[in-house]
């Protein structure tokens, strides 16, 4: 277990340390705050608890493979998140693949696959989507959901909600970092 101060660490300060010593314990406090986002990412895609756990493993060796090239650090949970689905996604179009192949010998799978793949990928950006405007205060949510979902107005949303227009575009505004920093 690694201590508190290490913990309270942003990511830049965990990637700028690794770069520096190559101390792998830095790595470590990674792997610890990201392996569930990674598992959960893989298994969201793979529905197999096995395989997720496997390319979970996977992803983490490319992360500590690629750590040192890292330019920004502050961006760590978004590239993390990237290696995770892309891998992921892969390995669900390969398994697709042998799936068709095994069924349709006549060159139709490839398409198919690609099909499935991009549906996969559209599944896991909406889900991630959601968990984070979850995350968010009802009205905040309900602001978010309306202006960049069902693509409401300024003028309709301060009507919906009796806010002044200049309220709305800051509820929005707070509302976008509180997302970023969900995503984070």
């Amino acid at each position: 277990m690694y201590t508190t101060a290490v913990q309270k660490l942003t990511d830049q300060e965990l990637v700028e340390r690794f770069q520096a010593t190559a101390d792998k314990f830095y790595f470590g406090v990674i792997y610890q705050r990201y392996y569930e986002r990674v598992y959960g990412c893989c298994l969201g895609i793979l529905k197999d608890r096995g395989r997720a756990g496997d390319l979970t493993q996977d992803v983490m060796l490319i992360v500590l493979d690629k750590l040192p090239q890292v330019r920004d650090g502050t961006l760590l949970s978004f590239w993390i998140y990237r290696i995770s689905k892309n891998a992921a996604l892969k390995a669900a179009r390969d398994n697709l693949r042998r799936r068709t192949e095994n069924i349709d010998t006549k060159g139709n799978c490839a398409a198919e696959a690609d099909g499935e793949a991009e549906l996969l990928e559209h599944e896991l950006e909406l889900a991630f989507v959601r968990r984070a405007l979850r995350e968010l205060k009802p009205m905040d949510r309900q602001i978010v959901e309306q202006k960049y979902l069902k693509e409401v107005s300024i003028s309709e949303l301060q009507q919906h909600t009796g806010l002044s227009a200049s309220a709305v575009k800051m509820r929005l505004l707070r509302a976008r970092g509180q997302l970023l920093n969900i995503c984070r």
